[in-house]
């Protein structure tokens, strides 16, 4: 289903958007960084307990991309490490220690900093990044397409969805999260639905008259901060009508969904879908036939519905989830590492 997106007023928010002021800031201290002959700075940064990530663009040779600052003391913060690559990294999260790079000349860059004072590179995926975003255990990431990784564990991200849907900007984009929905800013405005990130829906566009340098979101609504006009309101209709009304839209069918995490370790949800009330069985076996577990037996309503599996016990390997009625069965194969 597209999303679809309309004009929301700030006074709909009680003015706070143009209201919201910092009575008499005072600067705590002053952290310069590297600095270069090119005068080329700071392209972004991201912060994880007391560690600032400084981001910033590499030059034609191995250079800094990124510093790491300790602001433990924030009237003495205290440079920690260096990582060097002659990338151009424009987007930085942070999860775990774990800093994921985005660089529209060498992709995605993975950067163990377990240890700050020697951060090390873990490896690289894809082409090339122009918009990233983490939310929970998941890394969203724009290059040629919008690619979803499982970051369960950050030192080793699984590519679990994609889909063709791509910005038609072309510069770096910013990217927010909210109730199960991707969007990105840039000289156009867009979103797409990722709640079963394993099967992304369809992504909608908009025209915008700017240039966004910074996007957030909270619930169905999205801001966009543009230096030349200020901050745009815009709501997702879609996402509105989605939790309204006391008749929600029935399932299409008896459906079994791609699990989440999948590949997992050791838990994954077991998402399902009836159109009719009935008895049903989820099974799941392994390789050889064998029965290794029983997730539910009775009789559910219509609806979409969810079950835990946890592999806990069980050694590394592919499964198979079965459901089953009567009438009809469907399946879903998983991946358990360790």
């Amino acid at each position: 289903m597209a999303t679809v997106f309309s004009p929301f007023l700030a006074d709909g928010l009680g003015g706070a958007v143009s209201r919201w002021t910092l009575d008499k800031p005072r600067i705590l201290s002053h952290h310069i960084g590297v600095v270069r002959e090119t005068g080329l700075g700071v392209n972004t940064f991201a912060r994880e307990g007391p560690l600032i990530y400084i981001a910033q663009p590499g030059g034609a040779v191995n250079d800094t991309i990124l510093g790491i600052v300790d602001v433990s003391d924030p009237l003495a913060p205290r440079p920690t490490g260096v990582f060097r690559s002659a990338a151009c990294v424009e987007h930085i999260e942070v999860k775990d220690s774990i800093a994921f790079l985005g660089a529209p000349d060498s992709g995605l860059i993975v950067v163990d900093c377990h240890n700050p004072a020697a951060p090390t590179r873990l490896g690289r995926f894809l082409d090339f990044v122009i918009g990233l975003e983490v939310h929970d255990s998941l890394l969203f990431a724009i290059g040629d397409s919008l690619y979803i990784f499982d970051i369960s564990n950050p030192s080793v991200p699984i590519q679990i969805g994609a889909t063709d849907c791509r910005p038609t900007s072309a510069s770096s984009i910013e990217m927010a999260t909210s109730e199960g929905f991707v969007y990105w800013a840039a000289t156009t405005f867009g979103g797409i639905e990722v709640s079963m990130p394993t099967n992304p829906g369809e992504c909608e566009e908009v025209d915008y008259t700017g240039d966004s340098q910074g996007i957030a979101a909270l619930g169905s609504v999205v801001a966009i901060a543009d230096p030349s006009s200020g901050v745009w309101v815009l709501q997702n209709s879609q996402l509105i009508s989605g939790h309204s009304g006391s008749n929600p839209p029935l399932p299409e069918s008896f459906h079994l969904f791609p699990s989440f995490p999948n590949p997992f370790n050791p838990v994954t949800t077991i998402r399902f879908s009836l159109r009719d009330r009935e008895h049903i069985t989820i099974t799941v076996f392994d390789v050889l036939g064998q029965k290794v577990a029983d997730l539910l037996d009775g009789t559910i309503e219509v609806g979409t519905h969810e079950v835990m599996f946890d592999g806990k016990g069980l050694s590394a390997g592919v499964y198979f989830v079965e459901m089953r009625s009567n009438h009809k069965s469907d399946s879903e194969g998983l991946l358990l590492i360790k």
